[in-house]
């Protein structure tokens, strides 16, 4: 993954490294997609449940052309080590647009406010 992009103040600089070297270190490649090959930008919206240090629900709302990429994120993203961004969190929900290979990146971040409740849609 080359970069990610946070709404503004949403997520702490420290954060997104962490997050960004974890990602690189250990994620798995999604099926039919082989390391170089893996390219696309996925537009998500996250949020924090009771374990502070991991993404309970991931949606993607704006997706790649690649369907395994779009699934595979949402799935590692719920899997990896997150804190969450703020003491006064709240359960909003954080867009982020996550960039793999040489994909551009989305100017424009995902728009969470219409995403309430993701429990038939996981």
């Amino acid at each position: 993954m080359r970069s990610i992009t946070p709404r503004s103040g949403a997520v702490a600089a420290a954060v997104l490294t962490t997050f960004i070297a974890a990602t690189t270190a250990s994620a798995q490649t999604p099926p039919g997609a082989n390391g170089d090959g893996l390219t696309g930008t996925v537009g998500v919206c996250i949020r924090w449940g009771a374990d502070p240090a991991h993404v309970e629900e991931a949606l993607v709302v704006a997706p790649s052309r690649n369907d395994a990429l779009n699934s595979f994120v949402t799935t590692q993203i719920k899997a990896m080590e997150w804190q969450r961004p703020k003491s006064d969190y709240h359960g909003e929900w954080e867009g982020v647009n996550l960039v793999f290979g040489h994909a551009d990146p989305d100017s424009k971040l995902p728009d969470c406010r219409d995403v309430h409740d993701t429990s038939s849609v996981r």
